[in-house]
């Protein structure tokens, strides 16, 4: 248990680092990180209230598309553009229809606090997966810490590696302290076995004597 306490900021430091490394790469191809199947997201409006909150976390599991039925709902990509430029969005409705024309296949949506259905149809390549749950604490955590700015993200890089020294530190005292007693153990062993030896020394000269007087 030591041991994997030890190693624990080393593990997170490096799950941290992974994270961190395939949101960057998804993000430079115009993809949405997922991370063994799932998908994390942040909602920033209410057309799915009140089943899914404005400022939620939610968890997006990858599923195949022909597996989705109406009722399920899902997180499918759009691409808009604003000022002319495109970005990758990402709307979170239910499947009202399932539309298969031939070998294609797509879904129409609605998302539940809209009045009316969406005007487009969803292909199937389109969908990131679908909704598995929600979390209003993690919501609130993420709006913390991107209100807190850089000095927030920083002041958790600065925890993670206090923490890595904190750990090594103790790991190198425990090192000391355990040299040192094998040291005395060492010494206190040498000191028995030489207190032995002139014992015997003694007791054999003493022999010796004793038989020479007789």
């Amino acid at each position: 248990m030591k041991k994997v306490l030890a190693g624990l900021p080393y593990v997170l430091f490096l799950l941290a680092f992974l994270l961190v490394a395939n949101v960057v790469l998804a993000l430079a191809e115009q993809r949405i990180p997922s991370f063994f199947g799932y998908s994390v997201l942040h909602i920033k409006s209410g057309s799915m209230e009140p089943s899914i909150l404005t400022g939620d976390i939610i968890l997006v599991k990858r599923t195949d598309p022909e597996e989705l039925a109406v009722g399920d709902v899902i997180t499918f990509a759009m691409t808009i553009e604003e000022g002319g430029v495109p970005i990758l969005a990402t709307v979170t409705h239910r499947i009202t229809g399932v539309i298969a024309d031939g070998g294609d296949l797509s879904f129409t949506t609605k998302g539940d606090h809209n009045n009316a259905a969406d005007d487009w149809e969803v292909p199937a390549d389109a969908v990131i997966g679908r909704y598995v749950g929600r979390s209003v604490a993690l919501g609130n955590l993420y709006l913390l810490v991107m209100s807190g700015g850089p000095g927030l993200i920083y002041l958790g890089a600065v925890v993670v590696f206090l923490l890595i020294g904190l750990s090594e530190g103790a790991s190198i005292v425990k090192a000391v302290a355990e040299h040192r007693k094998n040291a005395l153990e060492t010494e206190r062993r040498a000191m028995i076995a030489a207190e032995k030896e002139r014992l015997l020394a003694e007791t054999v000269e003493e022999n010796e004597i004793s038989e020479t007087r007789e």
